[in-house]
């Protein structure tokens, strides 16, 4: 749930956010715009992992402001390259 994820934010702040896309009661591009409209957590790295692949998908998750956005299925690997990409 995107709304739990922002209260446990504010008792300890995250390194990267991972979120799907496809959530209950938040969605995952509601969730990413709550926490960009919290000064706290504007520089933190924040990335789209979601089975939504479609490029109009990608699209939406990029061009509100996502690091990254990765398709289900993915591999370990993968995740980290683009985390340390976007370092």
């Amino acid at each position: 749930h995107g709304q739990e994820a922002l209260e446990t934010m504010t008792q300890s702040e995250p390194d990267l956010i991972i979120s799907d896309v496809m959530m209950p009661e938040m969605d995952g591009y509601d969730f990413f715009q709550a926490v960009r409209n919290d000064s706290r957590w504007v520089g933190i790295p924040f990335i789209f992992l979601s089975a939504k692949d479609k490029k109009e998908d990608i699209r939406m998750g990029m061009s509100l402001g996502a690091d990254d956005y990765i398709c289900k299925p993915f591999s370990p690997g993968e995740m980290l390259d683009r985390y340390k990409g976007n370092q």
